[in-house]
């Protein structure tokens, strides 16, 4: 029994040693933990914030092209003989997208789920381009091109 009662000292006396050795690195790691998790719960906090912020500045630069491209009436809902159903002014063209966007982007940052809202204002933000493919097919080549240039102005 003295046996293992003069081993069970030595471990314990080993054990000692090492968590004496290992407090500053455990201290070390457990503020880098804390930091890391302070990090990642603002980020969390504020992920409606995060993921608003593209989409708001690419409706924004959208509305700013569409202004400065589209002619003073806009038409949509193409029918069959080639006409458009339905005119709208310049001023609604670019306003109502645009307000649109902003208040699901506002829904973003005042739910607890963001992402669907989020999800809307991206829809809103794609119907335009959608409507310009759906109306005129050869269109897709100009898109392309709008799209070049939207990404590539400053």
């Amino acid at each position: 029994m003295a046996f293992f009662a003069e081993m069970r000292e030595k471990w314990n006396t080993f054990w000692d040693g090492v968590r004496t050795t290992m407090a500053p690195v455990d201290n070390v790691l457990g503020k880098i933990g804390s930091v890391i998790g302070f990090v990642c719960r603002w980020i969390y906090n504020l992920r409606g914030l995060l993921i608003s912020i593209p989409v708001a500045v690419a409706a924004w630069r959208l509305a700013e092209y569409n202004k400065a491209n589209l002619p003073g009436e806009v038409g949509i809902n193409m029918l069959s003989t080639g006409e458009f159903g339905t005119m709208v002014s310049l001023q609604d063209a670019v306003m109502v997208p645009l307000m649109v966007t902003g208040v699901t982007l506002l829904t973003v940052l005042l739910t607890r789920k963001p992402l669907i809202p989020w999800v809307i204002s991206i829809f809103t933000l794609s119907v335009p381009l959608l409507l310009l493919m759906n109306n005129n097919l050869p269109a897709l080549m100009e898109l392309l091109e709008i799209l070049k240039g939207f990404f590539t102005t400053a």
